[in-house]
């Protein structure tokens, strides 16, 4: 696969704010290996310090990196990775201290990467800025939608967060694709009704579900099959399951919808609530994350003052 070279310089230069003084370091699966050779054939006209690194499927074990490419990350000052797996922030905070800016492509596919690639993330980034400073001085939210959502949110004294794709600075980080004003919900007083019409990672619904949300749990989850199918997936997360851990809106018009869960959660105009476990789960062996419930077109409110309106960022 052949990627744009324009957007891959554009990313490099923007996002990641790659100068001369640099060194680059460029992290990819042997099954990324053309594309990691465009992008350090183009990071190398940049910086003359650009340096790539391939790893063999093996030498991943799902969201561990091999100690010694956790030591390698430490010696650049940016970081592109490309992996199949999950890549668990953790595991870069000790090159982060020491300087080291990342952009990561996690659970990535060929395409996954193109379609991340071709993004612009300036746009991006000032919409979820904008958003996420809302979240922070709100004192309340109000979410609505055409389907019969009306849920009831406190955000007093909440910090909002804005996933943009830049990571310019020095310690820096984003995930690609990137696109999305979120909310940590730590508050006990979530109140209301959700009507959700898709998974984040799947097919959108036939029938929406309906959760019935009390202090910040799901007490009622009401549907056809497709909601018996969701109250077996969160009982995997045992008590944690039907928690309420964020809100979010996602900022990116780039996405592809029903392919993974990490894109759909980024679709501009869409919101999401989170519930589950906020870590990494290992069930049976595998891994899972929260679920993510979709409402593709909300309207949104913050202290009366309407944001979205039918699915469309007012902002």
């Amino acid at each position: 696969m052949q990627l744009s070279n324009r957007s891959v310089n554009t990313v490099l230069r923007r996002s990641l704010n790659l100068t001369a003084q640099d060194t680059m370091l460029v992290v990819a699966e042997e099954s990324f290996a053309d594309i990691a050779e465009q992008i350090w054939t183009i990071a190398k006209k940049i910086t003359r310090n650009s340096v790539q690194l391939k790893l063999t499927s093996h030498m991943l074990d799902s969201e561990k990196l091999p100690l010694p490419v956790k030591g390698i990350l430490e010696t650049a000052t940016a970081c592109m990775i490309l992996t199949t797996k999950y890549v668990e922030i953790a595991e870069l905070n000790k090159a982060r201290r020491k300087g080291t800016r990342f952009i990561v492509i996690q659970r990535a596919t060929k395409r996954l990467i193109e379609r991340c690639i071709d993004t612009d993330y300036s746009y991006i980034a000032n919409k979820s800025k904008k958003l996420a400073e809302l979240f922070s001085i709100g004192k309340s939210l109000h979410i609505t939608s055409a389907l019969g959502t009306d849920l009831q949110i406190p955000v007093h004294k909440m910090v909002g967060l804005a996933e943009t794709g830049m990571a310019g600075n020095a310690g820096e980080f984003s995930y690609l694709p990137a696109g999305e004003a979120c909310l940590p919900l730590n508050a006990q007083h979530i109140n209301g009704r959700i009507i959700i019409d898709r998974i984040a990672g799947q097919k959108k619904l036939v029938n929406p579900i309906v959760l019935l949300i009390n202090n910040s749990q799901i007490t009622q989850i009401k549907g056809a099959e497709e909601a018996e199918a969701l109250r077996k997936l969160i009982r995997k997360f045992g008590k944690e399951g039907r928690n309420i851990q964020e809100l979010g809106i996602g900022t990116n018009d780039k996405v592809t919808k029903g392919v993974s869960a990490q894109e759909d959660e980024k679709i501009s105009g869409s919101l999401h609530i989170a519930f589950g476990s906020d870590r990494l789960t290992k069930v049976q062996g595998r891994a899972h994350d929260a679920v993510r419930a979709l409402v593709m077109k909300p309207t949104l409110s913050i202290d009366g003052r309407q944001i979205i309106d039918d699915g469309k960022i007012l902002v």
